[in-house]
């Protein structure tokens, strides 16, 4: 019954993210290109890492001679060579 409500409460969550659009959508574009929507903060930036804050989780991007292309209220893009993505 305890999992049950718990089961409950974790679709009633997510369908209220959904309903805000408070979700992180990712778009990445072979390895040059990454597109983030739906994000709370970078952390830390600089040529070989992007370290961002989303609702609910962190994600880091590793490469080399990564920049932000676009940054606004709605999303950001990286670009450069990226190596991985780790999600936190």
């Amino acid at each position: 019954m305890a999992r049950d409500k718990s089961d409950r409460g974790n679709k009633a969550r997510n369908n209220v993210r959904k309903a805000f659009y408070l979700n992180t959508y990712i778009m990445m574009s072979d390895n040059k290109e990454l597109t983030i929507e739906n994000f709370r903060r970078i952390i830390e930036f600089n040529e070989i890492l992007v370290h961002i804050k989303t609702v609910s989780l962190e994600i880091r991007i590793w490469g080399s001679g990564l920049r932000i292309e676009y940054f606004g209220y709605d999303g950001l893009k990286v670009i450069g060579n990226i190596t991985s993505v780790e999600f936190c």
